[in-house]
């Protein structure tokens, strides 16, 4: 079974917040008059439903999990799913005017042949990956509770100047990284509920033993009133163009 087929269910849930990135990509889908979208690794369609709002075109998304797919058609919105691997892209070359890639990258064993195919499909374009800043990584805020969280995720993540060099490497140009905080409350009962559903895919590569100890720390810590704080949120789009 697929990692995300295990959580498909419950993703929703947790997941559906509205993204500081959001208007970049409604900004390069108008300013590049994107008729046609691929989103690799689109889970249950998130993005889409947030970008039908701002923008009408033909939208396929892509995902290697079934029961993420059909979560992302109880959506009921126009959009093409399907379910293939991202290494092996089911559409002829220059399908596409856009491509967009949601934390993606870090789940990828071979980054290199997934743009390799990426540029195969995609014509005069572009392609954005958003993604998590190492920065971030090491200063998360998961880290007091889960010792090997930046661990897993700094092997995981790739760091921003390598992503942008692999762009470079199949011939986009212009690549840049455009970085988004967002300012959360931080140890709530909501979020809580979160990290109980392991709704990001490193909450479930941690040892289990780790896990449930660091979830009775941060009960504890809730229990105990410890919820006024305000913790800022790091994101990175990493942006690319092709002719």
């Amino acid at each position: 079974m697929h990692l995300f087929d295990e959580c498909a269910e419950n993703y929703d849930q947790f997941r559906r917040g509205s993204a500081p990135y959001l208007f970049s990509i409604v900004s390069l889908l108008k300013k590049h008059n994107t008729v046609s979208l691929l989103d690799i690794g689109c889970g249950t369609g998130n993005l889409f439903y947030q970008l039908s709002h701002h923008w009408h075109g033909k939208y396929i998304g892509l995902d290697i999990s079934e029961k993420m797919l059909r979560k992302a058609q109880e959506k009921q919105v126009p959009a093409h799913w399907i379910c293939a691997d991202v290494r092996n892209i089911p559409s002829y070359n220059n399908s596409f005017d856009g491509i967009t890639g949601i934390y993606i990258l870090h789940l990828l064993e071979n980054i290199p042949e997934v743009l390799k195919e990426c540029r195969r499909v995609l014509k005069r374009g572009w392609i954005a990956f958003v993604s998590a800043p190492h920065h971030f990584i090491t200063n998360h805020p998961l880290n007091q509770y889960f010792p090997s969280f930046s661990e897993i995720d700094a092997r995981r993540f790739p760091k921003e100047q390598d992503i942008i060099e692999m762009l470079l490497n199949e011939s986009f140009y212009n690549v840049h990284c455009e970085y988004y905080i967002l300012v959360r409350d931080w140890l709530s009962e909501e979020y809580l509920q979160k990290i109980e559903s392991k709704f990001i895919s490193t909450l479930r590569l941690l040892p289990q033993n780790e896990f449930e100890k660091g979830l009775t720390k941060m009960r504890e810590e809730l229990s105990k009133g410890m919820t006024n704080k305000l913790i800022p949120w790091e994101s990175v789009l990493i942006i690319g163009f092709c002719n």
